[in-house]
């Protein structure tokens, strides 16, 4: 007498696949979790700002960071008051329009303020992870990404893509302009801008992880009240 027909014996395999699958998942879950970028192995194996254009050999970059005005007075102030010591590593796609209108004013900074540090690199092997975990307000992954990193090399802050101001006006743009007239309308703001804004963000952001608090993105009505 057959016991177990057939479609009892499936009814048993049924629950012992979903169990398979439960702990397949569990154990990927786990690997990933293991896989944590080190962000003291990744600072220390990317370039000073001067190396990395160097290397880039795009004249754009150089002459935003050589001929552009001066930081303003009152945000270099704030930035040197800062006490500690902090790095940015800037994580970086350099095609794009944000990144070359952006970082260098950084880099300045980071040249005037003796407690803070910048290195920047390519997007490394971790960059889906990277750009997965630090977008936009709106949860977009994009390019610049700033990791602000204290003294431990744990990340304490972020800074992603472009100030929140410009963010706001480019969600309005892209509903009426072509890419091409987009990417004109951003040049714009940023050269006329001169860095401000993207600096008074970013001394925003060291200054609340120097009180304990993590910004990270910048939100949508951004930091100037901050």
């Amino acid at each position: 007498m057959n016991l177990f027909p057939e479609k009892q014996i499936l009814f048993l395999l049924i629950p012992l696949l979903f169990i398979s699958c439960a702990q397949q998942k569990e154990n990927q879950e786990q690997a990933n979790t293991s896989e944590e970028v080190s962000f003291e192995s990744l600072y220390q194996n990317s370039s000073e700002y001067e190396t990395y254009i160097a290397d880039l050999q795009n004249e754009k970059w150089q002459t935003i960071y050589n001929s552009s005005d001066p930081i303003r007075e009152d945000l270099l102030a704030a930035a040197q008051v800062i006490p500690g010591s902090w790095k940015l590593l800037v994580i970086n796609n350099d095609e794009t329009v944000d990144a070359v209108n952006t970082i260098p004013y950084i880099a300045k900074l980071a040249r005037r303020v003796h407690s803070l540090e910048l290195r920047i690199t390519s997007p490394p092997e971790q960059a889906n992870q990277i750009t997965g975990r630090y977008q936009t307000y709106n949860e977009r992954s994009a390019y610049p990404v700033i990791l602000l990193i204290d003294e431990d090399y744990r990340e304490v802050g972020c800074w992603v893509e472009r100030p929140a101001e410009l963010q706001r006006r480019f969600s309005e743009l892209s509903e009426v302009l072509s890419d091409g007239e987009i990417e004109e309308a951003l040049t714009d703001w940023y050269q006329q801008n001169g860095g401000v804004r993207t600096i008074d963000e970013i001394i925003k952001i060291i200054h609340a992880a120097n009180s304990g608090d993590r910004i990270c993105p910048v939100p949508e009505e951004g930091l100037r009240g901050r």
